[in-house]
C-alpha cells in the first residue's frame, strides 16, 4: 500500500474512532433503564473505536516513516491517540463518580 493511501486510510479510521467513542458511554444517560439493544451497541462501539484508533496510529506512523508529510499522515496518529486518551479519561471519571 502506498504512503498516501495509508495516510488517508489512517485519517479516516482516526475520525471514525473519534466519532464512535461516545457511543461506548451512552448507557450513562439512564443507567439501569437502557433498552436491550444497548447490550450490542456498547461493546461494538467500544471495541470498534479502539481497533480503529490503533489502526489509525499504525497507518499514520507507517506513512510518516515512508517519508510522507501530509495532513493525513500527521493527524491520523493524533486522532488515534486522542481517542485512547479520551477512553482513559472517561474510564477514570466514571470509575470515580459512578455508584
Amino acid at each position: 500500500m502506498n504512503a498516501v493511501r495509508q495516510a488517508n486510510l489512517g485519517l479516516g479510521l482516526g475520525l471514525l474512532s473519534f466519532v464512535l467513542w461516545p457511543f461506548a458511554y451512552i448507557w450513562l444517560l439512564a443507567p439501569g433503564n437502557n433498552p436491550d439493544w444497548f447490550r450490542v451497541l456498547i461493546p461494538v462501539a467500544e471495541w470498534g473505536a479502539l481497533i480503529c484508533a490503533v489502526a489509525a496510529i499504525w497507518f499514520g506512523v507507517g506513512a510518516r516513516r515512508a517519508g510522507l508529510v501530509s495532513r493525513g499522515a500527521t493527524w491520523a496518529p493524533r486522532l488515534g491517540l486522542a481517542t485512547i486518551g479520551l477512553y482513559v479519561f472517561a474510564f477514570v471519571a466514571v470509575a470515580l463518580t459512578y455508584r
